[in-house]
């Protein structure tokens, strides 16, 4: 079985930032591990055709002190900052020609590499050949949690050709390692360091240096440029932008013909295209602008921003802001799609979220500075909750529909057709707002502004005591969110249902406040937002159940005329909501029982005493 590679590359800036983070004692909350020097020979090798690279790997026999080693891997894409990669491997012999696979051993990786030969056009293109050699000077050390090492980091020094050694970082999870701790070691790289995602593999950056084309007689890419075609979506255009990253590299049309898996020709198009038009002939595929600062890029593994106990507020708000932002980004293609209603939801979550995250942390952020990102994101919210509220109503109108007998089951078609027509309405409107320059706007402000450090950070006056870090704020913020809901025992015996709303609010102001602070809480906080989870599922099922009663009210009165048939089935279904209100309604005190009983108290004393 091939083993996943699962990694993050950046280019260094210069050999200043290399010897930094060389000798950093920690990352991202994780301690460095001792240091180790690898020397290695990288030989990458295909036919004259191309035809590995052609079906989509990269084969390359590595020679180092211990030994050679034979690995094919799968190629990567841009446009993801985590690589996700198959790599099989086998051990050679110190003294093989390692180029003639006769003197390979028999193993999965050989009959690997003669299927790829066969397979295509580029199957009968000959023997195995030296495509490229590179040097490479490593230097790789872990990054550990306790003793537990869960990233390795490795600083590269490569020599594509004649000239400087290329610098690079690679961060690859171990397998002690989790993904949301691999995307904490990104995040530092990228707050902390400012290093941004290298879009090319090692093999296409030597290829253009061997290569060194420079045909099409256009200007190279701008940083701006490169950036923005890393964000390139759609399964296309994904190829084109690519296409223009390899050129910009130095690489031959008919080698990025074969990366590419395209025709030349077409290779061509889009280089002459890109030419002409520059980003305009990409403009329909591409997340944000071209210009001005980049978007961030989503990393959506991460369950928690990596804020500190040490950290100011307002940091550890742009942090936390900055994770949800790009769970918004990562879920508006499914949202556009449409296909899959719960991309549409987490989309609209993420947008909660942060409007959570601005009460949370807003008093320590410059109020002029946030008031655009804020008024966005209410836009935002605006535009996707009806989609998302008529989608909810329509589910659960079906799941009714289907208990029914088959002589019943169109009782309910008026209903659902005038609501499907609402629904088609509400989302046209949707994405008018999602294609309209207000939006793109928002969304590249809003990613310059969580790019940067310090940004909208409001200023303390120096030498004062004022409280402003995690550990110091975090305490009160969350004891008074709990006090808020705790308040509700002196009135529940008589609570109506609108109040019971206001306390699923609160109850999810008091939930999200705790998940911005998971990392810096002792581990009670996990227990107790399950519990809030719970609580507020019920009294969502309420909310729910209460506003389809309404709405059904108010079709029953509207629409006098509708056949006896339709009224029935409406009327069943205003029943099952009106009784699902009932049994909610009197369920509750024993889920609020389980909120206030004294091992919820307990453990949230527990979790915030770490602080």
């Amino acid at each position: 079985m091939p083993k996943p590679e699962i990694e993050a590359k950046f280019a260094l800036p210069d050999r200043r930032v290399h010897d930094q983070l060389l000798a950093v004692e920690s990352l991202a909350g994780f301690t460095a591990g001792e240091r180790t020097i690898q020397r290695v020979v990288d030989h990458y090798l295909d036919t004259p055709g191309r035809a590995i690279l052609a079906a989509g790997y990269a084969c390359r026999v590595r020679a180092e002190a211990t030994g050679q080693t034979l690995t094919v891997k799968s190629l990567g894409r841009p446009g993801e900052t985590i690589k996700r990669r198959e790599e099989h491997t086998a051990e050679l012999a110190p003294a093989a020609c390692f180029w003639q696979m006769q003197y390979w051993p028999v193993c999965p990786v050989r009959a690997l590499v003669e299927e790829l030969l066969r397979r295509g056009e580029h199957g009968a293109s000959g023997p195995l050949e030296i495509l490229l050699i590179l040097h490479q000077t490593r230097h790789v050390y872990p990054l550990n949690d306790g003793d537990r090492p869960v990233v390795e980091l490795s600083l590269d020094e490569v020599l594509l050709g004649p000239g400087e050694p290329v610098l690079e970082l690679e961060a690859e999870l171990l397998p002690g390692g989790t993904e949301e701790e691999l995307c904490q070691v990104i995040q530092a790289l990228a707050d902390e360091w400012g290093l941004i995602a290298s879009p090319l593999s090692k093999i296409e950056r030597g290829l253009g240096a061997l290569e060194g084309w420079d045909g099409l007689e256009a200007e190279r890419l701008s940083v701006e440029e490169r950036l923005a075609l890393t964000r390139v979506k759609g399964s296309g255009q994904v190829d084109a932008a690519h296409t223009v990253l390899l050129w910009d590299a130095g690489l031959r049309p008919q080698t990025i013909s074969a990366i590419i898996g395209s025709s030349e020709p077409r290779v061509m198009h889009w280089l002459e295209a890109f030419r002409d038009e520059r980003m305009a002939s990409l403009a329909t595929s591409v997340e944000g602008s071209a210009s001005g600062s980049p978007v961030p890029m989503p990393c959506t593994s991460a369950k928690h921003a990596d804020i500190l106990p040490e950290d100011p507020m307002s940091e550890a708000g742009r942090k936390t802001l900055r994770l949800h932002f790009e769970r918004m980004l990562a879920h508006e293609p499914g949202t556009r799609v449409g296909a899959d209603i719960e991309e549409l939801h987490d989309m609209r979550v993420a947008t909660r979220r942060m409007r959570a995250a601005f009460r949370v942390f807003g008093p320590h952020l410059n109020p002029e500075a946030i008031a655009p990102y804020l008024q966005g994101l209410k836009r935002t919210g605006r535009a996707l909750g009806p989609v998302r509220d008529l989608d909810v109503f329509g589910e659960k109108v079906q799941l009714y529909i289907d208990e029914l007998p088959a002589d019943s089951a169109g009782a309910l078609d008026s209903l659902l057709a005038e609501r499907t027509q609402e629904r088609d309405t509400a989302r046209g409107q949707m994405l008018a707002y999602l294609d309209s320059q207000v939006y793109s706007g928002f969304v590249q402000q809003f990613g310059a502004f969580l790019s940067t450090k310090g940004a909208g950070a409001r200023a303390f006056p120096p030498g004062k005591p004022v409280p402003h870090q995690v550990r110091h704020v975090a305490p009160r913020l969350i004891y008074a969110r709990y006090e808020k809901v705790r308040a509700y025992e002196l009135v529940l015996e008589e609570a109506t249902i609108e109040m019971l709303h206001a306390l699923r609010i609160d109850f999810k102001r008091l939930r999200y406040t705790l998940e911005f602070f998971v990392p810096v809480l002792g581990p009670e906080a996990s227990s107790i937002i399950e519990g809030l989870e719970g609580i507020q599922d019920h009294l969502g099922d309420l909310n729910d159940a209460d506003v389809a009663s309404q709405i059904l009210e108010g079709y029953l009165q509207r629409l006098s005329d509708l056949p006896e048939a339709g009224r029935r089935g409406m009327s069943g279904y205003l029943q099952r909501r009106r009784e699902e209100c009932q049994r909610l309604l009197q369920t509750f005190p024993a889920v609020w029982e389980r909120f206030a009983r004294p091992e919820m108290r307990r453990n949230l004393a527990l979790a915030v005493a770490v602080l």
